[in-house]
């Protein structure tokens, strides 16, 4: 049941995964405890066979070849014989991302931070910053072979890979040691990591609103230039002829909006997120709950996709015939409790202020820096600021209503 070592510049064509499946699930069906024997020599399984691979095989195929194991009653957090080590850990070790990835999404996240029997610091994340830092030590060796630079220059980014895996399923940089100045130094180097996902995690949640609200904007679209040629009979006696629906300035997009909204998709921003922040985790909750909240008000309680997006409009000035352009940002859905200090008076967010205010959170919590805002960056983060329990929204009698977001 192993999988082939191929070299890391070979690729596998799909028909190629698909025919290795097919002979695994042959197998399988001719012997069930083939996805748990374990080898005699590493003391390992099939679940840790696989992570020793170079990472050539396709998500797909890992993904597939894992639930093959599962299916027939492999284990995924069982250690080997040796060092008490779990799947993940070797999948860690070397750098074996989409391994990880596969088996973070089937773990709980005491499995992602497990230790070993002997040091409960050697967690995942551990194993694959130790070999992160060699290889970058080597390449700063001047003494060291060009062959071994070489092989150290390409696990450097299978590792960094792995690391940002880990770090995505909730794997904790506080449990890893800083005893000692090595210990501090590998530390050092998943911090640069943890910068990346939280930068990246910006762009996802707006992926994942868009993937909600599309439907509704692609309907509501089409319903706006259809609805005016609609023809109608509205049952006057002198009107016996259909005639087209009449609509004021912007009307049959309002309609057209409001019709589109029992199409908005909450689950598909709920499965991005997921599917990118993958464990159990406090920015993941902070996350999907802002999401939640947004996808929901911006498909039911606006009228138009520009209120939702926000952008620039004219408006007629007072008591002349000049129009000014002003800009209006994208909707305000969230809001900070005013209280008596702040003489009753809420402040209104947007959903971008939340999610870099937990991006803020997490980064602080770990000594990151670098998490780039990406909007109103001339007011700094001073707009993110806020306090979790002060966190709400102004409901429809124009009260201030706590999210319940912590």
């Amino acid at each position: 049941m192993r999988v082939p070592c191929l070299l890391p510049t070979d690729r596998p064509t799909r028909d190629n995964e698909a025919t290795l499946l097919s002979f695994y699930q042959q197998l399988l069906d001719r012997d069930p405890t083939l996805a748990t024997e374990t080898d005699r020599g590493d003391g390992g399984k099939a679940a840790h066979w696989v992570a020793t691979t170079p990472p050539v095989w396709s998500q797909s195929f890992i993904d597939s070849y894992i639930d093959l194991l599962v299916a027939n009653g492999a284990d995924m957090t069982a250690v080997d014989d040796n060092d008490g080590l779990t799947p993940l850990h070797y999948a860690a070790m070397w750098g074996s991302h989409r391994v990880a990835a596969s088996l973070c999404r089937r773990l709980t996240a005491a499995d992602i931070n497990r230790g070993t029997p002997n040091d409960s610091n050697r967690t995942p994340l551990w194993s694959a910053a130790c070999p992160l830092d060699e290889d970058t030590q080597l390449l700063d060796d001047d003494t060291a072979e060009a062959a071994d630079k070489d092989e150290a220059t390409s696990e450097i980014p299978h590792l960094k890979s792995t690391i940002r895996v880990l770090l995505q399923a909730g794997a904790g940089i506080a449990r890893l040691p800083t005893a000692t100045e090595r210990e501090r130094r590998i530390r050092q180097l998943v911090l640069p990591e943890y910068r990346t996902v939280l930068n990246e995690l910006g762009d996802v949640a707006m992926a994942a609103i868009n993937a909600a609200l599309a439907p509704q904007r692609d309907h509501s679209m089409l319903l706006a230039r259809l609805l005016p040629l609609a023809p109608h009979h509205d049952g006057h006696p002198t009107h016996p002829s259909p005639s087209s629906l009449s609509f004021g300035p912007q009307e049959a997009e309002a309609v057209g909006w409001k019709i589109g909204s029992f199409l908005h998709q909450p689950h598909t921003a709920m499965a991005t997120i997921d599917g990118y922040l993958m464990g159990e985790s406090l920015l993941r909750r902070r996350v999907s709950a802002a999401v939640a909240h947004f996808v929901t008000r911006a498909a039911t309680r606006t009228t138009s996709n520009r209120e939702v997006v926000g952008g620039s409009r004219h408006v007629q000035q007072d008591g002349g015939a000049k129009r000014t352009k002003v800009t209006v940002p994208p909707l305000q859905c969230f809001a900070v409790n005013g209280g008596q200090q702040g003489g009753g008076r809420h402040r209104r967010l947007g959903v971008r202020e939340v999610i870099h205010k937990a991006r803020l959170d997490v980064a602080a919590q770990h000594g990151v820096e670098g998490v780039v805002k990406g909007f109103n960056t001339h007011l700094g983060d001073s707009d993110c600021q806020f306090q979790w329990q002060e966190l709400g929204h102004i409901n429809r009698r124009g009260q201030f209503e706590a999210l319940q977001i912590s």
